[in-house]
């Protein structure tokens, strides 16, 4: 089991916290990715995340791009992104940050092409074009009303934590 704690070193707050991110990220089809431009300046657009697979990583997150695209130049420059998801009907919440990589590999494609990108992609998993990105997410930041996380239990801010280790977050002050 996973060792998270709070400021008092109970896991019930973070892993509540972890269950209101979990639920906000689930409920958004489409979120914002920042990346780091040219000279520093950030660019941001909208992804659309892809559920995961069995053997990923908890909070991985994935999605396609072109692999000539400006995103994927950006991520190669800089791997650090954040990623924003926003469920108006909750009041909600979730900015997940971490490092992202471009995966151009033919076989995690196959493993995880819906038929559906043809359409962007007509070639499909084979397509030189087509790649995924992979967030490996360090740092959840988050704001709740339907599942009690805001302010009043976390500070004058929204509730932050960050990962320490596989699986054990903490919170971040």
């Amino acid at each position: 089991m996973s060792a998270r704690q709070d400021e008092g070193g109970g896991s019930a707050r973070v892993d509540e916290f972890l269950a209101a991110a979990r639920d906000t990220v689930a409920k958004v089809k489409n979120c914002w990715i920042v990346t780091m431009g040219a000279g520093g300046v950030p660019n941001a657009r909208v992804v659309s995340p892809i559920p995961g697979v069995a053997q990923d990583a908890d909070w991985t997150v994935w999605f396609l791009t072109s692999n000539g695209s400006r995103k994927a130049a950006d991520i190669r420059a800089d791997a650090w992104v954040t990623l924003g998801f926003q469920h108006d009907a909750d009041s909600a919440y979730a900015v997940l940050a971490g490092r992202a990589e471009i995966v151009e590999g033919r076989a995690d494609l196959a493993n995880r092409w819906n038929a559906d990108w043809n359409t962007v992609f007509p070639a499909g998993p084979s397509d030189p074009d087509a790649v995924f990105v992979k967030v490996e997410v360090e740092r959840i930041e988050l704001w709740n009303l339907a599942h009690g996380v805001t302010p009043a239990p976390f500070g004058k801010r929204a509730a932050t934590l960050k990962l320490t280790a596989p699986g054990q977050w903490i919170r971040d002050a």
